[in-house]
């Protein structure tokens, strides 16, 4: 047999296992991009690592402690470059989740390469290994949402790699390239640094005259701290903003950045508990990776051999420790390296001594390893892609309430520079529009009541604190925001030609305008804007309520929201009409959901007031609408 024989025939198998890894990764890729987070609840938005990881990548500042600095320039670039690239298909947030992703396709590819070191040749395991891994729970919620989490896993990885790459080739660079990695765990999640142990035990055991070697040895040692000079962006940034520090009382920013660093924050989340001793939280991990793949591959990193086994048994064994000082807290988010290791396991199964020959055997060992893998695939997506998928949640209405008082206040003055006084939850709603898409970035932002003299517009929600106050004493309502009372001038409304809008009796309908809000389903659906502008003609005693009702064909239109209805006292009960006198006017709002199957073709206005009997109906109208 020739060598050049040799060489054809190798040519198709590494070709095959590149193309099935080149699947493997572009099948998960096309499942995360489905399950692609692009919104956020408002709990996301009040606080926590992934509205923190956000603002970092939008603004370049530090993430939480201890700050993640070559993370969060990574982030802080890739989002410049999303947004000119990928603008005309993802959204901002959605490039902000890619992030994630990029960093989870990185760690796969890793995966597959390490299947492969750890048994060449043999890549329809490698594939199912990594194809399993992609649709844990864990490893697909955080590479889909803005995490850190999935380029700790690629950095667990890549360090087991070069170790074993080192192992067969005893090459220096290697080692070098080992120490630069440790020095980016340093600067990243501080976490992946129990894989180091084992890992210079690993490569102490077969070469200790290493140690002899003081010049390597000082150029490991100055690789490793490279990227820790990083942390000089934490100081800073910090030093330039001391208002995104938080809360703390430090006397100059050299103080705040060595107490940061420390991560303080980090060890406050940490419970650090030894007692009561119990292993019952430990259930989470076969939730995660099915029983079968965790006895299987827990048995299979055994038959690695000696040092590979203690290598990544050793650290799995390190985050179980680990873990359990912390059961009580975020355990389950910093061991998820460990999980990939513990799947690898089950390439060293079909290393057992009866499988290591190429018979029919070895091939049957196979077999039954990639169809228990592709089974428990099978099973991971089904159970896993209703939580996993981040995609178009009903509960991603964080942005909502901003998005309202954008609308409203493009309604009444397109031009316009407005300072609106809002509640804490809408200013954070405002904030993430302003900075992180660009919208409404002309609306002052207000959020003491104090200032509510300086305001052009109060949320509704804000006025009860708010109000009354000298120059709000007779408010107007248009949508989700108040007007005082000269500002309705500016808005026009078109005249009500209806000739029965007269029999509503002394408080009438005198104008009238419709806009329609194509909100999205988490906001409520599209729903009808009426704003009408109501005219007192004579004194009323009573404080009426008003009843605004979208029509078809005489019926009531039914949304999935619910009726097309609103019903309220005028201006939220912030002007009631018994104080109302002969000519006076007051602008209010009315918010109707739509029905996609039927449209509105009028409108029914009822003014009732509230008795111990029940609502008692004054006066009714029904107004048509243009079509």
């Amino acid at each position: 047999m020739t060598p050049n024989a040799g060489a054809g025939r190798q040519r198709p198998v590494a070709l095959a296992q590149w193309a099935a890894g080149a699947l493997v990764l572009a099948a998960l890729l096309t499942l995360y991009l489905f399950t692609l987070d692009d919104g956020l609840r408002m709990e996301e938005l009040q606080g926590g690592d992934l509205i923190t990881h956000q603002y970092a990548q939008v603004e370049g500042r530090f993430s939480n402690a201890p700050g993640y600095p070559l993370y969060t320039l990574g982030g802080w670039l890739w989002f410049r470059m999303g947004r000119l690239l990928l603008s005309w298909a993802l959204s901002p947030i959605q490039i902000l989740s890619l992030y994630s992703t990029l960093w989870a396709l990185a760690a796969l590819a890793t995966m597959y390469v390490l299947a492969l070191e750890l048994s060449p040749g043999r890549w329809p395991l490698a594939a199912a290994v990594t194809l399993f891994y992609g649709v844990t729970y864990f490893f697909w919620y955080y590479s889909v949402s803005t995490e850190q989490y999935t380029s700790a896993v690629f950095q667990t990885l890549l360090l087991a790699l070069l170790a074993l790459r080192w192992e067969r080739t005893q090459r220096d660079r290697l080692l070098r390239w080992i120490a630069f990695v440790v020095g980016t765990c340093a600067a990243n999640l501080v976490t992946t640094l129990l894989l180091v142990p084992p890992l210079a035990w690993f490569i102490l055991s077969r070469r200790p005259d290493l140690l002899r070697r003081r010049r390597l040895i000082a150029s490991l040692a100055a690789l490793a701290a490279l990227p820790i000079l990083s942390y000089a962006f934490v100081y800073l940034r910090g030093a330039q903003h001391p208002e995104w520090r938080g809360e703390g009382d430090w006397p100059h920013a050299l103080a705040w950045f060595l107490d940061f660093i420390s991560t303080s924050q980090g060890r406050e989340e940490m419970t650090l508990s030894l007692l009561p001793l119990g292993l019952s939280y430990l259930c989470l991990v076969p939730a995660e990776l099915t029983w079968p793949v965790l006895v299987a591959g827990l048995a299979g990193l055994g038959l690695l051999g000696r040092r590979r086994a203690v290598l990544l048994l050793g650290t799995v064994l390190l985050y179980l420790l680990f873990s359990y000082v912390d059961r009580f807290g975020n355990w389950y988010q910093v061991v998820m390296p460990a999980y990939p290791l513990v799947i690898l396991g089950l390439v060293g199964l079909s290393r057992c001594p009866r499988a290591r020959a190429d018979g029919p055997w070895s091939r049957l060992v196979l077999a039954g390893i990639v169809i228990l893998l592709l089974l428990g695939t099978g099973d991971r997506l089904a159970t896993n892609l209703p939580r996993a998928n981040l995609s178009q949640r009903l509960d991603d209405d964080a942005l909502c309430p901003g998005r309202a008082i954008l609308a409203d206040l493009q309604l009444l003055d397109p031009d316009g520079i407005a300072s609106v006084l809002v509640t804490y939850e809408e200013s954070l709603s405002l904030q993430y529009l302003q900075s992180v898409l660009g919208e409404g970035d002309r609306v002052r932002v207000l959020t003491d009541p104090a200032a509510v003299e300086s305001a052009t517009h109060v949320s509704r929600h804000a006025a009860p604190l708010a109000l009354p106050s000298p120059g709000w004493r007779q408010p107007h309502a248009a949508g989700e925001v108040l007007l005082a009372p000269e500002a309705p001038e500016a808005l026009r409304l078109a005249a009500v030609t209806s000739a029965r809008a007269a029999s509503l009796g002394p408080l009438s309908p005198s104008q009238l305008a419709l806009d329609l809000r194509d909100r999205s389903p988490a906001c409520g659906g599209p729903a009808l804007l009426v704003l009408i502008r109501w005219h007192l003609l004579e004194p009323l005693d009573a404080d009426l309520s008003i009843s605004v009702r979208a029509l078809s064909q005489g019926a009531l239109i039914r949304a999935d929201q619910g009726p097309a209805q609103d019903d309220h006292p005028p201006v939220w009960g912030l002007s009631p009409t018994s104080t109302w006198s002969p000519g006076d006017e007051r602008l209010d709002a009315y918010l109707l959901p739509l029905s996609e199957e039927r449209a509105a073709d009028s409108l029914e206005l009822v003014a009732y007031v509230l008795t111990d009997d029940g609502p008692e109906t004054l006066w009714e109208a029904e107004l048509p609408l243009p079509e």
